[in-house]
Formats: structure tokens, sequence, C-alpha cells
């Protein structure tokens, strides 16, 4: 499956209490050219060098994504929960969401987006400490730097760096 992504960004949306509330987002699309219509469940972890790990869409209210979307100005936006399903072949059934993630409210200078659901590729190798067999599959990694190590909720766009395929 062919992965394009927009650059992380933030946006503040106030919760049920009426408190502002920090999230990122990415935009992003997703076009089959693999011959055959595919199951598509995007699973993205983001990883800091501060030791944040985070499941992107998980406590993320749906009024996060209402707002990107509004924000956006795209109606075939799709929110992360629809958007897992099948994909069918082409262009023409491209499908476009977001990834989102709750800030943090630390200084952090890298990021890691790791997505998985992208390729069906898995390897089965031996854990170098207890030898045991251990399934990896193949996701596309995504790193950033943040230039001032700012802090939310005034966090700098985020510099692209490396981009590649790893198995995770």
């Amino acid at each position: 499956l062919t992965f394009t992504h927009g650059t992380p960004r933030t946006i503040c949306v106030k919760d049920n209490a009426g408190q502002d509330r920090w999230y990122w987002y990415m935009p992003y699309k997703i076009v089959n050219h693999t011959g055959q219509d595919r199951p598509f469940a995007p699973d993205v972890t983001l990883a800091t060098e501060e030791g944040d790990i985070v499941t992107a869409d998980q406590d993320v209210p749906t009024n996060v994504f209402d707002t990107v979307k509004k924000q956006l100005g795209n109606t075939l936006l799709e929110s992360p929960v629809q958007i897992t399903g099948t994909i069918r072949q082409g262009a023409d059934f491209a499908l476009e969401s977001v990834i989102l993630w709750p800030t943090w409210d630390h200084h952090v200078g890298r990021m890691s987006l790791f997505v998985a659901g992208l390729s069906s590729e898995i390897q089965k190798v031996k854990n170098p400490i207890t030898a045991a067999e251990v399934e990896m599959a193949k996701v596309f990694m995504i790193d950033y730097a943040f230039p001032s190590r700012a802090r939310a909720p005034q966090f700098d766009e985020p510099k692209a760096g490396t981009e590649k395929w790893i198995m995770r």
C-alpha cells in the first residue's frame, strides 16, 4: 500500500468541561496498488527520546477528529475508526484519514512514528536474549526533530528526518 502523509501539527480542542486540550494530528492517504483488494487496519505507535510510547488514536475524544476535519476542509477525510476495513484497488479508492494523539507536557527533541498495517511482510527471528522465535512485521518509520525542544502547547513544527521501512 502506498502511504503519503502531511506534517504533524497541533490543535487545541475543548474537552467536555470546557478546558483546552492539545492534540497532534497528521493527515495521510493510502492507495492500493497491489493488484487485489486488501484488508487495511492501521496501527501507529509513537516514541520519543524521552521514553514516551503512545499508541495513536487512543485516549482521543471524537470531537478532536471532527475539529481537525473541519480545519482541513477535507470532506473525504474518514475517522481513524472508519478507515479500518478493505481497501479497494486504484487511486479512485484511496483512503484519507489522520493519525491523532495527545501532546505530552514536557520537552521533546525527537519523535518517531511507526506505521504498521501497510505491508503484510513478516519475518521470524530469534530473540538474542531468550533464543525464542519472534515474529516481526514490516513497518514504515518516520523520524522528526523539534529544533527548539519546545514544550506543549507551543511545539514548533517538527522537521522531518529519515523515512524508511524497518522490521519491528
